[in-house]
């Protein structure tokens, strides 16, 4: 018998047996991040995330990226805009946030009242990169980027990007230990960065890693690995960068790891490369502009209007 929600008001926790029951909603639609079973699991830092069925549309409460406030948002096309006042009036009735917030635009587009205020979030837009121009660094707009992909083959003549099994426990030392020097380079070199709630999410990811099915993608130096990613083949086509993270001692190594993993997808049939949102980090978006996204993937904020 198929797992079904609980239907609005009624919640309940996100569990790692859910992920079937989350897809049947998630795999009408564009494939947003924050909505995925992977990212809705890993992140739920403080286990205060729940899930309903609110007019056959998936309701979320979330918990904030960085505060763990929670939130509420919904995914489908189902009677958008009552859909909306029903989970702003909740959230009045529960002393939450009245805003919601990651709206998918396929939702948000669909609200039609005046009394509702819907309204761009530019800090959660996601990022889409072309896989077959990343595996290629061809053209103008990617100069600088092979400039920087041919300093670091220059200067690591033996590197090479291997993929590892996430539940191999020496696998999962080495992330550990490519954390722990990224984080040292920041506090190094003084800039803001954000690592507490991402570093409990990566946790939780490894501790259930069996019940995930990720591609990780190591760049190893020496036979050490020195920087990682973590993407998810969601289908249509699409990748989901989960994570990434390097030894910034290594200059052009992004550069390089982006590149021989955009390879690797592209030989799989894998078109477009979900890089996610960047959270109004300035530094972060810079970085993710510099790739060229071929698109975005929109999410608005929804409010009674003042």
């Amino acid at each position: 018998m198929q797992q079904v929600l609980p239907r609005f008001p009624e919640f309940k926790k996100i569990e790692i047996s859910d992920r079937e029951i989350i897809e049947s909603y998630t795999s009408k639609f564009p494939q947003y991040s924050d909505f995925g079973f992977t990212s809705l699991w890993a992140w739920d830092t403080n286990s205060s995330r729940q899930i309903s069925d609110l007019r056959g549309n998936l309701a979320v409460q979330f918990s904030d990226y960085h505060t763990e406030e929670p939130f509420l948002s919904f995914l489908g096309d189902n009677d958008a805009t009552h859909t909306a006042l029903d989970l702003i009036t909740f959230a009045e009735s529960m002393k939450i946030s009245p805003v919601l917030r990651l709206v998918p635009e396929i939702s948000a587009l669909l609200i039609n009242r005046s009394d509702l205020e819907v309204e761009e979030d530019r800090d959660s837009f996601e990022y889409l990169l072309s896989v077959p121009e990343i595996a290629e660094y061809s053209g103008a707009k990617f100069e600088s980027k092979r400039k920087m992909l041919k300093r670091f083959m220059r200067e690591n003549s033996g590197a090479v990007v291997e993929f590892a099994d996430l539940a191999d426990t020496n696998v999962q030392a080495s992330i550990r230990s490519v954390i722990r020097r990224w984080e040292h380079s920041k506090k190094s070199s003084n800039k803001e960065y954000f690592l507490e709630h991402e570093e409990t999410s990566l946790e939780r990811l490894l501790q259930t890693a069996s019940s995930h099915s990720l591609l990780v993608g190591g760049v190893f130096i020496g036979g050490e690995m020195q920087a990682f990613t973590i993407d998810e083949i969601v289908g249509q086509g699409i990748c989901l960068g989960q994570y990434w993270k390097a030894d910034l001692m290594y200059k052009g190594i992004y550069e390089f790891l982006a590149n021989r993993v955009a390879v690797h997808l592209q030989a799989q049939g894998i078109a477009v490369w979900n890089w996610e949102q960047d959270l109004g980090n300035l530094g972060l978006r810079k970085s993710k502009l510099s790739y060229e996204p071929c698109a975005f993937l929109k999410k608005y904020t929804v409010r009674i209007r003042s």
